[in-house]
């Protein structure tokens, strides 16, 4: 066969090769090595460069055996059990929204220059962690989320063991502001441009990794913001990279996925995807200028239904929402996944109308 001029075919499980370290730009380096890409050969000396070149886009995915994962968690993330002290529960903010409660607490000393922090307990997870609560599956978070770097994605500080409810606990620094939803009903004068373009660029870092991370719930609840009216991406789930073989949703998902029914695009009940997070950016927009969730007149499943039905919100009644942001979430809502634009391209869009809003001279 290679005789023939025939080469190997990209593996079918594309999902689980990446996760393994087969991404577009290995994938690209094997074509080459075969003289399958024209007027692109390759010496070794190429190969080798491609290979040791720096790059800062890797996420190391936790297919570990328990071991590693325990050393190199340790390596990685601070425990903070025995640092954290006046833990105190507050049935407030977002969680108690969700029936569960929050966790307050402050770090003796500090960790990168924060001291009040919150815990985020099991009851808060997302999804998967939640239902196994292993050690593993805390562990293998804990790896994924502290690789994450950017300005506008929630800070993993550390973690805390304790006991019943505070049994594997991740720290975070406190959000005065709290979630958006929380945030959108305390602040008279939101800067919902700012928010939205910030989340965009939080959307758009986790889809440049490799392998791209989907977040799969880009909505109010999952958007924290700061004193200063900054916003961080958080709620995240990253057992896709822990277990990319399984499906996305199984049957123990039942209440998960029709609560975030009005976030969901179209297709996403058979697999989320960088398509699929463009189409729940575009519902959190529309979130956070009508200050309500997608259809809030109708249940969530009837919501997910008239979404299948190819039927969207109507244009929040505020001045605030400009036509070129409107233009930019219908956009977002296409049925077909693939017109519908990247988060690279919404996230450049929306910086350029920030500039233009701050410079009114700017064209």
């Amino acid at each position: 066969m290679v005789i023939n001029g025939q080469r190997p075919r990209r593996p079918g499980r594309r999902r689980l090769a990446e996760v393994r370290g087969l991404d577009e730009g290995h994938w690209d380096l094997c074509l080459r090595c075969w003289g399958v890409v024209p007027g692109k050969p390759v010496a070794m000396r190429d190969i080798v460069a491609a290979l040791e070149g720096p790059r800062d886009d890797i996420v190391r995915c936790p297919l570990w055996n328990f071991s590693y994962l325990e050393k190199f968690t340790a390596r990685m993330v601070p425990d903070l059990t025995c640092r954290v002290r006046r833990m105190q529960t507050v049935e407030s903010g977002r969680d108690i929204e969700c029936e569960g409660f929050e966790l307050h607490a402050v770090v003796r000393g500090d960790v990168n220059g924060v001291r009040v922090v919150n815990l985020i307990p099991p009851h808060a997870y997302r999804r998967l962690l939640s239902k196994q609560g292993t050690r593993r599956a805390f562990l293998s978070e804990l790896v994924v989320w502290s690789q994450l770097k950017h300005a506008h994605i929630l800070p993993l500080l550390g973690s805390y063991i304790g006991m019943g409810d505070t049994r594997q606990c991740f720290v975070i620094p406190r959000m005065a502001g709290g979630t958006c939803v929380d945030y959108l009903r305390e602040c008279e004068t939101p800067d919902l441009l700012r928010i939205l373009s910030e989340v965009a660029e939080a959307v758009q870092y986790l889809h440049s990794r490799s392998p791209h991370i989907i977040h799969g719930e880009i909505r109010a609840h999952s958007v924290f913001i700061s004193a200063a009216g900054t916003a961080f991406l958080g709620n995240f789930d990253f057992s896709p990279l822990q277990r990319p073989d399984i499906n996305r949703f199984d049957d123990t998902d039942t209440y998960e996925v029709i609560e975030s029914s009005r976030w969901l695009a179209p297709e996403a009940l058979k697999g989320t995807s960088k398509c699929s997070d463009v189409f729940a950016f575009g519902m959190f927009g529309c979130e956070l200028f009508s200050g309500d969730v997608p259809f809030p007149h109708v249940t969530a499943l009837d919501a997910g239904s008239l979404i299948r039905s190819n039927e969207r919100p109507p244009r929040p009644d505020t001045p605030s929402l400009t036509d070129e942001v409107w233009a930019i979430f219908r956009q977002c809502w296409r049925r077909a996944a693939p017109a519908r634009p990247s988060m690279e391209e919404v996230s450049r869009r929306l910086r350029d109308l920030r500039a233009q809003e701050s410079n009114p001279t700017v064209p």
